[in-house]
């Protein structure tokens, strides 16, 4: 447990890190560019919002699937015409930084 609360302690302490590189990986960089995404758009309304939701799931604070602002984010990703696999570059890119 107290390797847990090390994890969490160290992902809220570098949010804008994490966030940061998520957006630069040049995977998420050339999505955005072809869906014409700005990074700063995307950090501002869906990357931090994210990071808190899988932050407070691992933390036991909400539960795994609730989560408003992913649902609006894939919303928001799919009536931009991106692909599945698409949407799943971008998203995987989070879970590698």
């Amino acid at each position: 447990m107290k390797n847990l609360k090390q994890i969490i302690h160290y992902l809220n302490s570098h949010k804008h890190k994490i966030v940061d590189c998520w957006i630069s990986e040049s995977n998420v960089v050339r999505l955005f560019d072809k869906f014409k995404i700005e990074s700063v758009f995307f950090k501002n309304n869906y990357g931090f919002s994210i990071l808190d939701y899988f932050i407070n799931a691992i933390s036991d604070e909400r539960k795994i699937g609730d989560c408003p602002n992913v649902k609006q984010f894939i919303f928001f990703l799919v009536s931009s015409n991106i692909k599945a696999h698409e949407i799943f570059a971008i998203c995987i890119n989070l879970r590698k930084n």
